[in-house]
């Protein structure tokens, strides 16, 4: 069950300001809040608005030298002195591992056509992200308009409807891959990992998964090797698993098991978690482990289905949106309707029941349905990935944050310091960026078709 929520004098303040400003905005109307918009900004409601303004590519010494005008293809052959014969050579290009790290998939052509100045232009908006998944936008931008369809139940079908929306024609997603999964169904696979080294993790949030202790979903950790390129251990770290560790400790046999340098980081690790005493300590020492972890130690929030994964994972969401109904239709306040949502998106984001895509499909499509249809706008999150590793708190600051972004795009305000116009500009400038300019227009296209429909319908 969802635990009760405290009051915030605070957000309920916040809560209050932003209801009136959609009001006097739109009348709390949500086809008419999404007139308001610009069709060539929806994108930001996919776009985490931490990283609108570019994934840092600028802070590479490689975009700072006097090769700044060569191609990419040029400067791995000239500077870095690779022959690029195949694709294994590519890897062996700090400039390519330094993109790959930055999330920026480019293509053969692309690598030879463009410079380090144009991706310094490209460094913006959602281009690096239809970089790295060919047709993302599009494929959200055409599922943002069902999320304006209150005239179905919100069930296991439509949430599975909103996901094969959210990644219909993607490049470059793990449906690629040859398993049996398919968009409109939840996992058939046991296991989902979310790992925390590209998030953000908080002690609050640490501390609220310990208490939980749910049986589907913990936290846990995999010690490897490096040098022996193996796993050493992986286990789920909550109080029951301390007692285990400590008998394992206790053993003398164990302590030599194994000689290396990562074996004696582990076993430093183990101990530490071992001498906790209650969950405050454990969450705090947890914590700490997390954000600065050792060689070779990787955390990750992990939901576990051992027995018939895809039944498993149908009857949980239908438990999650049955406590959700029952939480709106109890709800006096529009603070109790808010927590209500932001439960329902955390949990099944957490639950991760999709083999990929989920973020996009609970924590941007799924939370701006719900929201508009309780009243609230749509929010533009700073970062989607932190509502499944956020605490209560610290999620409900993340959607106040993201609906006053909203408001603040339909009073044609500026966001992230990123002006789409700029972007387009540039775009139209290079004849060879031409391909990426025309896709853009489909997809605002796309939006104002919608809008279109919209008005005729309120006109009849």
């Amino acid at each position: 069950m969802f635990r009760p929520k405290p009051v915030h004098v605070e957000q309920v303040a916040r809560l209050s300001h932003i209801l009136a400003a959609y009001n006097k905005i739109a009348h709390q109307d949500p086809i008419q809040l999404k007139q308001l918009l610009p069709a060539q900004e929806i994108w930001r409601f996919f776009i985490d608005g931490c990283l609108q303004n570019g994934r840092g590519l600028a802070k590479g010494l490689y975009f700072q030298s006097s090769h700044i005008d060569l191609t990419i293809k040029q400067y791995i052959e000239t500077q870095e002195k690779i022959k690029l014969d195949d694709k294994k050579a590519w890897l062996q290009s700090p400039l390519w591992q330094f993109l790959l790290a930055h999330h920026w998939q480019l293509s053969a052509n692309e690598a030879a056509t463009l410079t380090l100045k144009d991706l310094l232009g490209l460094d913006r908006g959602w281009l690096p992200f239809e970089a790295n998944e060919p047709g993302y936008i599009k494929a959200l931008v055409g599922a943002f308009q069902t999320i304006f369809d209150f005239s179905t139940h919100v069930d296991n079908a439509f949430i599975k409807k909103m996901h094969a929306l959210a990644i219909s024609q993607v490049k470059h997603t793990e449906y690629e891959e040859e398993w049996d999964d398919n968009p409109d169904e939840f996992r058939s696979n046991s296991r989902a990992y979310f790992r925390f080294s590209n998030t953000k993790v908080t002690e609050a949030f640490v501390k609220q998964i310990i208490e939980q202790n749910h049986s589907h979903l913990s936290i846990h950790l995999t010690i490897s090797d490096p040098e022996l390129q193996t796993n050493i251990a992986r286990f789920p770290i909550n109080q029951e698993s301390m007692h285990v560790m400590r008998e394992y400790l206790a053993d003398e046999k164990n302590k030599q098991e194994i000689d290396s340098e990562s074996y004696r980081l582990a076993m430093e690790l183990l101990t530490k978690l071992s001498v906790t005493t209650n969950a405050t300590e454990l969450a705090h020492c947890l914590w700490e482990l997390i954000t600065n972890p050792s060689p070779g130690h990787t955390f990750a929030l992990e939901s576990f289905q051992p027995d018939k994964p895809h039944y498993t994972l149908t009857k949980t969401m239908e438990r999650f949106l049955e406590i959700y109904n029952l939480a709106i239709s109890a709800a006096t306040t529009p603070l109790d309707k808010l927590h209500a949502i932001i439960r329902v998106v955390q949990a099944s984001e957490r639950l991760h029941p999709f083999k990929d895509a989920n973020t996009r499909t609970f924590s941007m499509l799924i939370l701006n349905h719900l929201l508009l249809r309780n009243g609230f706008p749509p929010a533009i999150l700073l970062n989607p990935n932190q509502m499944g590793t956020s605490s209560d708190l610290e999620a409900l600051e993340l959607v106040l944050d993201g609906m006053e972004n909203t408001l603040k795009l339909a009073k044609g305000e500026k966001l992230f310091s990123v002006d789409t116009s700029e972007i387009l500009n540039f775009l139209q400038s290079h004849d060879y960026l031409a391909d990426k300019f025309s896709y853009f227009n489909e997809v605002i296209s796309i939006e104002q078709n919608s809008r279109n429909t919209l008005q005729r319908v309120v006109n009849h």
